[in-house]
C-alpha cells in the first residue's frame, strides 16, 4: 500500500503548506468551522433525515449522507464568511511570522482530521473488501493511525459510522 501512504503523506504535506500560506487565524477559523460543522450536522441530521424520508423516495444511505452534508456545509460556509472578515481585520497587525508558522501546524491538524473522516467513511463502505482487503489496508503505515485519529478527537463520529 505504498501508493496509499504516499497519497496520505502528500495530502498532509499539502495541508501544512496551505496552512503556512493562509496563516494561523484563517486556518483556526476553518478548523473551528469544521468542528462546529460536524457538531451541528450530527445534532440536526436525525431530524433532517426523518424529514427527507417522509418527503422523498431516495435510498436510505443517500438520505443519511445528505442529512449530514447540508447542515455541515451551511455551517462551514457561514463561519468561513466570518473568518474572511476576521482575517482582514487581523492582517492589519504585524503578526506575520507567528501567523504563518502556527498556520502550518493548524493546517496539518485540520488536514489530518479531514482525511481521518474520509478514511473512516471508506472503511465502513469497504466492509466487504470490495475496494481493498483488510490485509492490504493493514500493510499501510498511515491508514489505521490516521483513521483512528478522528474518532479519538471526535468520539461522536464513531457512533455515526456505526449507524451507517
Amino acid at each position: 500500500m505504498l501508493i496509499l501512504d504516499l497519497l496520505l503523506a502528500g495530502a498532509l504535506l499539502y495541508g501544512t503548506v496551505k496552512g503556512l500560506w493562509n496563516g494561523f487565524f484563517a486556518e483556526l477559523a476553518a478548523l473551528i468551522s469544521f468542528f462546529l460543522g460536524i457538531y451541528v450536522a450530527l445534532a440536526i441530521s436525525g431530524s433532517l433525515k426523518e424529514f427527507l424520508e417522509a418527503h422523498t423516495k431516495w435510498q436510505p444511505i443517500s438520505i443519511r449522507m445528505i442529512a449530514f452534508g447540508i447542515p455541515f456545509l451551511f455551517t462551514i460556509i457561514g463561519i468561513s464568511l466570518l473568518a474572511r472578515w476576521l482575517n482582514k481585520v487581523v492582517s492589519l497587525g504585524g503578526l506575520s511570522p507567528f501567523n504563518k508558522v502556527a498556520g502550518g501546524f493548524i493546517g496539518f491538524f485540520k488536514t489530518l482530521l479531514i482525511i481521518s473522516i474520509f478514511l473512516n467513511l471508506f472503511f465502513n463502505l469497504n466492509s466487504g473488501g470490495f475496494f481493498a482487503t483488510k490485509e492490504e489496508l493493514d500493510q499501510s503505515y498511515f491508514f489505521n493511525p490516521i483513521r483512528q485519529f478522528g474518532t479519538t478527537i471526535y468520539p461522536m463520529l464513531e457512533q455515526w459510522y456505526l449507524e451507517m
